[in-house]
């Protein structure tokens, strides 16, 4: 299991990188590649990101916390590399429990529903808090 902590306490250190014009940059620069992105604005707190009409990623709105499918990394690395303070967390699949939260500090970020000790990154993306 990856534990995520460390870095999202990272993120909520230096979360004045990231902001809304940011995160739709961001967005944009995946569209422009070879990804497509889904985010219904008044639906949502995660966009989508796509690849061939297969979900490989989830970038959320609140901090520069982007989970990607391993096999598509290297292509959106190379679009994080031109964003600050990124977080890059690398699943095998986006439903299975490969990560962790080891710092309870977080719950008001994710809710009561989250199990902390072992969560995928579609888990992330519901129980997180808008």
């Amino acid at each position: 299991m990856k534990d995520i902590s460390v870095g999202l306490d990272f993120l909520l250190e230096n979360r004045d990188d990231w902001s809304i014009a940011t995160f739709y940059s961001f967005l944009d620069a995946l569209n422009n590649d070879c990804f497509s992105v889904s985010y219904p604005e008044d639906e949502e707190n995660w966009a989508t990101v796509m690849q061939s009409d297969i979900e490989v990623a989830f970038v959320w709105k609140r901090l520069p916390l982007i989970t990607v499918k391993k096999d598509v990394v290297d292509k959106i690395k190379t679009i994080t590399n031109s964003f600050h303070n990124t977080m890059v967390v690398v699943v095998d699949s986006l439903s299975s429990i490969e990560l962790k939260l080891t710092n309870s500090d977080h719950k008001e970020y994710f809710g009561s529903g989250l199990n902390y000790s072992g969560f995928s990154a579609n888990d992330l993306w519901f129980y997180s808090v808008v």
